[in-house]
Parts: structure tokens; C-alpha cells; sequence
């Protein structure tokens, strides 16, 4: 049944994972009033990315459902780097980060952002797999972060990392980021999220990148950091679209 998607003020937006990259669960996903799939660029390659388009628009055209594909950009976010085990973590343990991802011993655990020791300072937090662990900075020797576990959890790889209150050195636009919008830019995407908006010079930048390869594709300004809280107006001004991120949002800042 066809739905006139101008119609709906308010649009459902669904992401394609594991569980519904088959054509029947997204039969039934479109079916049930999905309006737009979020293609999630940070746990896909372009390859991966070219065949989930390919899915969309087939099942689109069976089921006579106009949907829209929105690709939602990684960004600079932190994670953990690849530890082999789950590791048990204790309240007034002591552990050390170290910024040295390709770290392969046992005695540290290694994250996914070199500058992670210039960033901090002690008595900065850091929360770990969206604050299930939370870390106190101790002292910092680059590229190693002592830390004083604030309660018990479970350390597992590439979890994410937030440091609220710190301003990362990341540039908005990732290597990776970049990688897929040349990929992008040659597919039939209706929309791009950024993610970690700080302010609206990283949406100008997306912008200019895409007219450099002669796209107009609208940007989606996610809010997800309290820099782009605190810069909403102009982030609202500069956007085609906002989105109020709040996994990670709410990770870095209270609830009021």
C-alpha cells in the first residue's frame, strides 16, 4: 500500500542492523510505517553499505513504499581499542589507559584516540561503554591514563568512551568519514547525519566537502556533545535538520 509521505508530519526513522537486513523484516518494518532507514556508517564498510542500499530500494519497489536512506556519518567518536577478553573491573581498582591502541600486553587497556593523554588532566572523568564504567583520572605519563575505578563493570572492546566536560582534539570529519562520503556521494542518499556537532563550522565543513563533489545532500546536525548545546541557535541556523542524540547526549550531561 502506497503512503503519502507528505502527508505524516512526523516520519519514523528505523536503522538497518543485523536483525533486519533481510528483505522480509523490512517488508514488515515498511509495512508497519517506516519512513526513512538509517544506514549506521560506523559498523559498515562501503561494500557492506552499497549492498544495504541495494536491499532498500529492492524492497521499496516490491512493496510500492517510497522510504528514505539516511546515512549516518561515525564521527570523532572515542572507543576502546580491540581487547581480546572481557575484562572485570572492581570500585577503588586502579587501572591504566594507555593511548597506544596497538598496545598487545596484559597490564593496560588500550583506546582508540592518540591523544588521549594530552586531552585529559586528573580528576577528569571518564565514562566507559555509556557509563555502565566510570573512571577517575588519577595521574597521566603519555601515553598512559591512571585511573581509579568509581564502580564495578565490565570492560569489553570498542566500547565507547565519553569525557564529559573535556574538548577532544578530534577533527568533526574522521578519516573514515571521509572515506565513505567518496563513496557515498555516488549513491542514492536522501539525507547525511553529523555526528558531534560542537558547533556550526563542522556543518559548513560537511557542506563544502559535499558541493566539492557536487552533491546537495541536507545535513542532519546531531546534538550529542554539550558544545553543540551550548551553540544550538547557530548549529539550528546552519542545518537542514537536528537530531537530539540523547545516548550520548545523556551520557555527558544531567538529566535537567
Amino acid at each position: 500500500m502506497k503512503r503519502d509521505l507528505n502527508f505524516a508530519r512526523t516520519k519514523i526513522i528505523g536503522t538497518l542492523g543485523p536483525a533486519s537486513r533481510n528483505p522480509e523484516v523490512l517488508t514488515k518494518m515498511m509495512s508497519a510505517g517506516l519512513d526513512v532507514v538509517r544506514l549506521n556508517c560506523s559498523h559498515s564498510n562501503p561494500s557492506e553499505l552499497k549492498d544495504s542500499i541495494k536491499l532498500v530500494q529492492q524492497v521499496s519497489a516490491e512493496c510500492e513504499n517510497p522510504v528514505a536512506i539516511l546515512a549516518d556519518l561515525g564521527g570523532p567518536k572515542i572507543r576502546l581499542a580491540i581487547i581480546p577478553d572481557d575484562i572485570p573491573v572492581q570500585t577503588g581498582q586502579i587501572i591504566t589507559l594507555t593511548a597506544d591502541s596497538n598496545y598487545k600486553g596484559n597490564d593496560k587497556i588500550p583506546a582508540g584516540y592518540p591523544e588521549l593523554a594530552e586531552d585529559l588532566k586528573p580528576g577528569n572523568k571518564i565514562l566507559i561503554d555509556d557509563g555502565l564504567v566510570e573512571l577517575i583520572v588519577d595521574s597521566i605519563n603519555p601515553p598512559d591514563i591512571e585511573c581509579r575505578v568509581l564502580n564495578d563493570g565490565v570492560l569489553k572492546s570498542r566500547k565507547g568512551i565519553n569525557l564529559p566536560g573535556v574538548e577532544i582534539s578530534l577533527p568533526s570529519l574522521t578519516k573514515k568519514d571521509r572515506e565513505d562520503i567518496d563513496f557515498l556521494v555516488t549513491q542514492p542518499i536522501d539525507y547525511i547525519a553529523l555526528s558531534f556537532v560542537r558547533s556550526r563550522d563542522d556543518i559548513r565543513e560537511l557542506r563544502k566537502l559535499l558541493e566539492s563533489k557536487g552533491r546537495d545532500i541536507p545535513i542532519i546536525a546531531k546534538i550529542e556533545k554539550p558544545e553543540a548545546v551550548a551553540n544550538l541557535e547557530d548549529i539550528i541556523r546552519e542545518a537542514d535538520m537536528v537530531m537530539v542524540a540523547r545516548g550520548d547526549l545523556g551520557v555527558e550531561m544531567p538529566t535537567e
